[in-house]
């Protein structure tokens, strides 16, 4: 299924959080995103670089993970031709997660020096017991703004009026790790289910993520419309509300 490239020795003990970044486009941007790991305040992690589509051998696009992921907490993983698509490749990645928590940075976004710190501060104190936390997002690239997203504890409600969770800012107790491909768009999708099954979804109000939209990545380029993801959920929330036991 994948062949695992040490880069170099990799050692883990008892690691709290696990950080999942496929690369298919934007390798050009990996650099800085792994930068903004290693600038990490909070140390106890590992991260799991996941080149895909590039065929068995990882191509050139191994070679430049290879080179600006020398810390030993980071691992490259090249994975098959049977790994297709980002929700196969966070599957396929999370065999090999150590962490309670896990992190999806894509690889070219980049985090703030105490993303992590803010959001395990949180995990253990106002946001405890949260299945999934996020935090605040700025936009960089082609975009100069923020999304319209809102604090604290976040009710189906919410994710029903647009999503609530920038992929990049989320920290995921692994447990509820179970991503599809709907639309385009698995995340809100999984935030959606999470909360419509009671899972329970904070977000810190630092903005600690830097979300880069160009013409390449993954979701952007497509445009695709939530309206239809959203509709569906109302749909059976509505179904859920009816039932009786």
């Amino acid at each position: 299924m994948f062949k695992v490239f040490l880069t170099p020795e990799f050692r883990c003990q008892m690691t709290l959080v696990s950080i999942l970044t496929p690369v298919y486009n934007g390798i050009e941007f990996l650099e800085e995103c792994v930068n903004g790991v290693l600038r990490q305040t909070h140390t106890n992690w590992e991260m799991i670089v996941a080149i895909n589509g590039h065929g068995e051998d990882g191509g050139s696009a191994y070679k430049q993970a290879q080179s600006c992921c020398q810390d030993p907490r980071i691992r490259v993983v090249v994975q098959g031709p049977d790994v297709k698509g980002k929700v196969a490749s966070l599957t396929n990645a999370m065999t090999l997660v150590n962490g309670d928590w896990i992190c999806v940075l894509d690889c070219d976004d980049v985090w703030d020096p105490t993303k992590l710190d803010v959001q395990v501060n949180a995990l253990q104190g106002v946001a405890k017991g949260a299945a999934v936390i996020g935090t605040g997002c700025r936009y960089i690239g082609e975009l100069a703004s923020s999304p319209p997203l809102k604090y604290g504890f976040r009710t189906l409600a919410d994710l029903l009026e647009c999503n609530q969770v920038i992929n990049s800012s989320s920290m995921i107790h692994r447990s509820w790790c179970h991503w599809r491909r709907v639309f385009a768009m698995d995340d809100y999708d999984m935030w959606l289910r999470i909360a419509l099954v009671g899972g329970q979804i904070y977000n810190v109000a630092d903005c600690l993520v830097s979300h880069r939209i160009h013409g390449s990545s993954a979701f952007n380029s497509k445009h695709v419309s939530p309206s239809e993801l959203r509709e569906s959920y109302k749909t059976i929330k509505m179904i859920m509300d009816t039932v009786v036991y």
